[in-house]
């Protein structure tokens, strides 16, 4: 399928704010050679996948929260984030049970990272001699990046390819990535490994193909006589302190930007705005909460929506609960007639592909 125009897909590291990121030091293209040990780490957000996780995980989030926050010293910013993590525990339980449990997601992470290794064996000119490996290292969740740094030394990685499945304009975790391989290298656990970074995985033309199909797999869901009047709802979440949020009247140009990439590979005309996927309830504090759009959308006389996160690669603990939980229950008291969410690209073979891609051309065999 060809695009209306040619998207302009941007390089979206390029573009990240955290300096840390615009001076992470990283091999541009990494040289194999006979007996090379090539690492595929997917970088993500995480769930927890016990309930026994569910606190550190909160801990882990309050504490990223408090750091962007707060200039306070590290011990109270981690005492404060233990006691907002006690607070918060038994609500979050509940969000966890209400989608399925946190393995069930960390699951999907696993299956991106097969078919990736899948797809790269498949497009690798390299020969058999190079072995290539994946992992997945997470900021909060059970799947941590201590231990597929413990994993990786036990399988004697010698090379590295960095890969962010999170959106770029998440700053704390931008702030995470880059500086996670840095951090390890100076304690010694990976200072000899070649690494290279791939950019976020929304640049990928096959992020914006796989959506597309997402979109049409949606809308199969709605009556044939209204289907054409669907209004999508791209949600993002993006960061920025809470009062530059309700003093914001710009989407972030990453948001805009995948947006415009996905509607120019559409294969229908349809109306569509974005919606800003904030934290906590949903209160309309500035014009692009998903709670203003909707309230919008039901005073223009629409009756049918349909949810398209695009700032995440697979369902998300945080985004599945607000949007399958909290939002349908908004949009039912608003009237809606009908409400429905896309799927995630998960393990689209578009999506796949065109990750897979971008990794080979990291790699050069000599």
């Amino acid at each position: 399928m060809e695009p209306r125009t040619q998207p302009n897909y941007f390089d979206l590291m390029a573009r990240l704010g955290p300096d840390s990121v615009q001076k992470q030091e990283h091999t541009d293209v990494l040289s194999l050679s006979k007996g090379d040990i090539v690492a595929l780490v997917l970088l993500t957000p995480g769930a927890p996948e016990e309930k026994e996780d569910v606190y550190e995980y909160l801990c882990r989030q309050y504490l990223d929260e408090l750091g962007a926050a707060s200039r306070g010293g590290y011990r109270i910013r981690h005492l404060f984030s233990r006691l907002m993590a006690s607070r918060s525990l038994a609500p979050a339980l509940d969000q966890v049970n209400a989608v399925g449990g946190g393995a069930a997601l960390n699951l999907l992470t696993k299956d991106q990272s097969k078919a990736l290794i899948a797809a790269v064996r498949r497009q690798a000119t390299f020969s058999g001699d190079v072995k290539v490996l994946a992992y997945v290292a997470s900021r909060f969740g059970s799947q941590s990046a201590a231990n597929a740094i413990s994993q990786m030394k036990a399988d004697e990685v010698n090379k590295v390819v960095l890969i962010p499945v999170f959106p770029s304009y998440a700053s704390a975790l931008c702030d995470f990535s880059s500086s996670l391989w840095k951090g390890f290298q100076k304690g010694g656990d990976m200072s000899s490994v070649d690494t290279t970074w791939i950019s976020p995985s929304f640049s990928s033309p096959g992020f914006a193909q796989s959506t597309n199909d997402r979109i049409e797999q949606a809308l199969q869901r709605y009556p044939g006589s209204i289907r054409n009047d669907v209004h999508i709802v791209f949600v993002a979440r993006w960061s920025g302190q809470s009062a530059w949020i309700r003093r914001s009247t710009k989407i972030p140009a990453q948001v805009s930007e995948t947006v415009a990439g996905i509607v120019q590979w559409s294969r229908r005309d349809y109306s569509f705005s974005i919606g800003h996927l904030g934290s906590g309830r949903f209160r309309p504090r500035n014009p692009f909460s998903i709670r203003t759009q909707l309230h919008m959308l039901r005073g223009a006389g629409k009756r049918a929506v349909l949810v398209v996160p695009v700032d995440h690669v697979s369902e998300q603990l945080d985004s599945a609960y607000r949007i399958d939980v909290q939002l349908r229950s908004l949009a039912a008291e608003f009237g809606f007639d009908e409400f429905h969410v896309a799927s995630a690209v998960n393990c689209h073979p578009s999506f796949i592909n065109s990750l897979a891609e971008q990794v080979t051309n990291r790699m050069r065999p000599v």
